[in-house]
């Protein structure tokens, strides 16, 4: 569970641009919360009762305010929504290509990174479900976990893909979201024709 829960947004949020910062500049295992805070401008008492694997929240944390500042209500299918939210995502994580780059290579060989991100992966997949009015609750909470698959493969593709070019992120994310939607038809509720984002809650 995340401990910056107890932190303002806007404390979280400078978290996450320093984390993004130094990841880009230096291996991720040689940061500490002191090196985020000076990064950041802060003092690192501003940061408690966080530690090192929470910025890596704050950092997916980030994107998903951003998806959903950016959000405006649009017409459309559900996979077209839900492709239109992941690669706003995306586009918002491009600029910061390296530091991302830099961190999955530190996931990738350590399991206590792996299991946050794990955990991020799936409230960001919450996220975009709400957005794009989708309910993740009740029968429907199957969306989030199979969201939350597709969003991963379609992340490993980004991460081979050349700067600025979307081309392997777009087929992943679109087969994933077809895959999703066909093993979903019997189950209606996994991809009903819901309202689209923008608009009230669907159930």
């Amino acid at each position: 569970m995340i401990t910056t829960d107890r932190l303002d947004r806007a404390t979280r949020a400078a978290m996450a641009d320093a984390a993004l910062k130094l990841a880009a500049e230096r291996p991720w295992r040689e940061l500490s919360l002191g090196d985020l805070a000076a990064a950041a401008g802060r003092p690192c008492a501003d940061f408690y009762p966080a530690v090192l694997e929470d910025a890596l929240e704050a950092v997916e944390e980030r994107f998903d305010f951003e998806v959903g500042e950016a959000v405006r209500a649009s017409e459309g299918p559900v996979r077209d929504r839900l492709f239109d939210l992941a690669m706003r995502r995306f586009e918002a994580m491009e600029p910061h290509r390296a530091a991302l780059t830099a961190i999955s290579h530190t996931v990738e060989r350590d399991p206590t990174a792996a299991v946050r991100l794990i955990g991020a992966g799936l409230r960001s997949a919450r996220w975009l479900l709400t957005l794009a009015g989708l309910s993740s609750e009740g029968l429907a909470a199957a969306r989030a976990p199979a969201l939350a698959w597709v969003l991963a493969d379609a992340r490993r593709a980004w991460l081979k893909d050349d700067a600025g070019d979307f081309a392997r992120t777009m087929v992943a994310l679109d087969r994933g979201l077809r895959r999703m939607e066909s093993i979903a038809q019997p189950l209606s509720f996994l991809f009903p024709d819901q309202r689209p984002y923008g608009g009230a809650k669907a159930s």
